[in-house]
């Protein structure tokens, strides 16, 4: 029942209830993987961007395709209408390490190479961070495989 109530408040926006929902159901499912995929996305928009690149780039060490098979309309992915808001400033982080791997977050929903940049962004203003550092390793090669 959670999950289908987190899906509804996430088709709806409304990422602090999905967030919540999604939480609890992130055990008790098959499709975990799935749920931590929205997961990610709902953190982002709550303040909990800490959170968001944990979980992202423990789903990405596993298994980064199913977040690069995101179908913008078939899985309703609000990715686009996310980066536009914080770009013009409507959603606000602490400071630009923090939005750069935000944004490189949510581009790897729709582009490999833009949440690339994003990353090398983020490790400019870090450059000991090894999440980012991880992050950067992963989607490089990921990256060098479609050259």
């Amino acid at each position: 029942m959670s999950e289908m109530l987190a899906n509804q408040y996430f088709l709806t926006r409304k990422y602090n209830l999905a967030a919540k929902e999604l939480e609890e159901s992130i055990f008790s499912i098959d499709n975990s993987k799935i749920i931590i995929k929205k997961l990610i996305i709902c953190y982002t928009q709550i303040n909990k961007p800490v959170e968001a690149l944990d979980l992202f780039l423990e789903l990405i060490k596993t298994d980064i395709d199913i977040i690069m098979r995101t179908d913008p309309k078939a899985d309703d992915c609000p990715c686009f209408e996310l980066i536009d808001r914080i770009n013009c400033d409507f959603v606000k982080y602490e400071d630009e390490f923090t939005k750069s791997y935000t944004l490189g977050i949510l581009y790897l929903y729709c582009n490999l190479k833009q949440s690339l940049n994003y990353f090398e962004t983020a490790l400019k203003f870090d450059p000991s961070n090894n999440k980012i550092i991880d992050v950067i390793e992963i989607l490089g090669s990921k990256n060098n495989n479609y050259n």
